[in-house]
C-alpha cells in the first residue's frame, strides 16, 4: 500500500516516510541506494533545491548520519498497531487499519481461499491482528507456520527464503544429474505430473459419485446452516469437467511448470466443497513446486 501511495503521489507523510523507510533499511537496502531511491521518486514533483531543503535530512537520519547518529531498525508489529493513521495517511498495519472491504478485495486479488479468508476476519474480529497477518502468509505461500509473524522485514525475508529454497531444490536435481540424463529426467517429471493430475480426476469421480448417490434420507436431516448448500453452488459434474479443463490446459501448455493459478483458480469454482479440497489443494501447489521443472529448461 505504502509503496503504490508513494509510485502514484511522488511523496508520503512523515509517518508513512518512518515505516517505510526504516523497513527498506532493515531489508538491506544501501545507504546509497537509499539516498538515490527517494530523491528519484520524490523529484518528480518537486526540484533538487526543495527536496534537499525539506526532505533529504529525514533519510540520512534514518541511517544516523545525522543528528543523534542512532541505528534505527525497522518497525515491528507491536509498534505498527499502536500507530493510528489520521485521513491521507496510509501507514499501519493493513489486518488492523484497512477497512474490511479493502482487505477482503486484497484477499481474493491474492487467490486467498473462502476456508483461510473465514479464518483471518475471524482473527481481525478478535482483535489478534499478528494471528492474522500470519495465516494470510500461509494462505498466500502454501506453507503451515507454527510461530506468529512478529515484523514486516521476518515476513518479506520468510516469503524470500521460501522461493530460495524452491529454486535451489529444483537446481540440485539438474546439477545431480549427467548432461546425457535430462531427458530422462524429464521423463521422469512426466510421470509425476502425470500420476497428480489423476489424483486430481479420481477426487472428481468421487464427489460425483457422492452427490449422485445421496440417500433419499438425507431430506430428513436438517439443514442447519452449516450443513446448508450454498447458494449457486456448482454441481458435481460441473466441478469435474472444471477439473479436467484444468488439467487439459497443463498438460497442452509449451511448459510443464503448472502454474498456482491453474489449482488455485479451481477452489474459487468449487463452492460448497473448497473446505474439503483446500487442504489437498495446498499440498498440491506444494508437491507441484518441487517436481515441475520447464521442459526446455537446459543442463
Amino acid at each position: 500500500m505504502i509503496h503504490g501511495v508513494l509510485r502514484e503521489n511522488h511523496h508520503l507523510k512523515y509517518d508513512c516516510k518512518m515505516q517505510y523507510g526504516l523497513f527498506l533499511k532493515s531489508l538491506g537496502l544501501a545507504y546509497e541506494d537509499a539516498m538515490e531511491f527517494w530523491k528519484r521518486e520524490f523529484t518528480r514533483k518537486m526540484s533538487n533545491d526543495t527536496y534537499n531543503r525539506k526532505y533529504q535530512y529525514l533519510f540520512k537520519h534514518q541511517y544516523g548520519k545525522v543528528g543523534g547518529r542512532i541505528d534505527y531498525r525497522g518497525y515491528d508489529c507491536e509498534r505498527i498497531c499502536d500507530m493510528e493513521p489520521g485521513p491521507g495517511q496510509h501507514h499501519g498495519c493493513p489486518f488492523k487499519h484497512w477497512d474490511r472491504e479493502t482487505l477482503v478485495e486484497k484477499c481474493r486479488a491474492d487467490k486467498v481461499n473462502a476456508t483461510y479468508l473465514q479464518e483471518i476476519f475471524s482473527l481481525v474480529d478478535r482483535r489478534k491482528f499478528k494471528e492474522a497477518c500470519t495465516a494470510y502468509f500461509c494462505a498466500t505461500h502454501k506453507v503451515l507456520r507454527e510461530s506468529i509473524v512478529q515484523s514486516p522485514n521476518e515476513y518479506v525475508k520468510e516469503s524470500f527464503e521460501i522461493e530460495i529454497a524452491v529454486d535451489s531444490y529444483l537446481g540440485a536435481i539438474f546439477e545431480s544429474c549427467d548432461t546425457d540424463r535430462v531427458d530422462e529426467v524429464h521423463q521422469f517429471l512426466i510421470l509425476e505430473h502425470l500420476l497428480l493430475h489423476s489424483a486430481l480426476l479420481f477426487l472428481a469421480a468421487l464427489l460425483c459419485v457422492a452427490q449422485n448417490t445421496k440417500s433419499d434420507s438425507d431430506d430428513n436431516i436438517p439443514q442447519t446452516p452449516k450443513y446448508q448448500a450454498k447458494e449457486n453452488s456448482p454441481s458435481a459434474t460441473a466441478i469435474f469437467f472444471d477439473l479436467a479443463y484444468i488439467v487439459g490446459s497443463v498438460l497442452t501448455s509449451p511448459s510443464l511448470t503448472i502454474r498456482e493459478h491453474y489449482i488455485l483458480s479451481l477452489l474459487s469454482s468449487v463452492g460448497g466443497v473448497e473446505h474439503l479440497l483446500g487442504s489437498t489443494m495446498g499440498m498440491m501447489v506444494r508437491l507441484t513446486r518441487l517436481v515441475s521443472v520447464p521442459l526446455n529448461r537446459k543442463q
